[in-house]
């Protein structure tokens, strides 16, 4: 496999990407430094925007934000996923293969991601982004977990597909079908990323075993295709779905409830 790694030295980050015409677009970024530590990729502030369509920009959340969203996710039952991952869904109900969609049971997003979704608004290539699906994915290297290469579905789901990298670092490959061109993307603890372009609708992204060297979560972050926007056929279902899209409120603690008589 002819691999082209996004790679870093002690002051600079290059990247590197073939688009579907062949060519390569490379340039480099400078490292703002944050002090000594032992990560596996140094910190920067924005690493970057190329043509390909994968935007990377680290300290997106706080470590002390980080620790609420793990916590409020802790909070909620884990699934068992598929190659040894678990994952927390909140989204409608979706037929992929028959092409349905059930909006009744979905009822919103979890209080604790209220800071991320607000902030998603700060970036500039998520303009008019609309959630209308989390999906939280653990990773953990004991249990062999890690993502094969995919395309994520193109019949609802848009243009931009956002993650947000919580608990350590990884790496995102990007492939292409038939080929042995693999791109290796450095993915930073606390960093959000934003695959569009051709990064979404051409390359095949996953996750190896290899890159889960330590207990990972992802926030996923979903967008729908303009058929289920206003003006598109799907309007009338995707309307319904959208205006459940929004941030469920915290019960009030039992020690503010009156009951008659008190």
């Amino acid at each position: 496999m002819f691999v082209i790694p996004f790679f870093c030295s002690k002051n600079h980050l290059t990247y590197g990407i073939f688009s579907s015409a062949g060519y390569e677009c490379s340039f480099t970024h400078r490292i703002v430094a944050r002090g000594n530590n032992s990560k596996q990729f140094e910190s920067v502030s924005i690493l970057c925007i190329f043509s390909a369509g994968v935007f990377v920009q680290a300290d997106f959340i706080s470590s002390d934000e980080e620790a609420e969203l793990v916590a409020g996710m802790e909070a909620e039952p884990w699934v068992e996923s598929q190659s040894g991952r678990r994952k927390q869904d909140f989204c409608p109900k979706i037929n992929f293969k028959k092409k349905k969609v059930k909006a009744d049971a979905f009822q919103g997003f979890p209080a604790y991601s209220k800071t991320v979704m607000d902030r998603l608004k700060t970036i500039s290539c998520l303009s008019e982004f609309q959630p209308v699906e989390m999906c939280n994915l653990e990773y953990l290297p004991s249990r062999g977990a890690s993502i094969d290469p995919h395309h994520d579905d193109f019949w609802i789901w848009g243009e931009r597909l956002v993650t947000v990298n919580l608990l350590s670092d990884t790496v995102y490959s990007l492939t292409l079908r038939d080929s042995d061109i693999c791109v290796k993307v450095p993915v930073p603890q606390r960093c959000i990323v934003v695959l569009y372009g051709e990064a979404r609708n051409v390359y095949m992204h996953s996750i190896s075993r290899s890159d889960i060297t330590s207990h990972r979560i992802g926030i996923t972050i979903r967008e729908f295709t303009p058929p289920f926007l206003e003006g598109g056929e799907l309007y009338f279902m995707g309307k319904r779905i959208l205006d459940k899209a929004t941030i469920r409120e915290l019960s009030p603690p039992d020690n503010d409830i009156q009951l008659p008589g008190h």
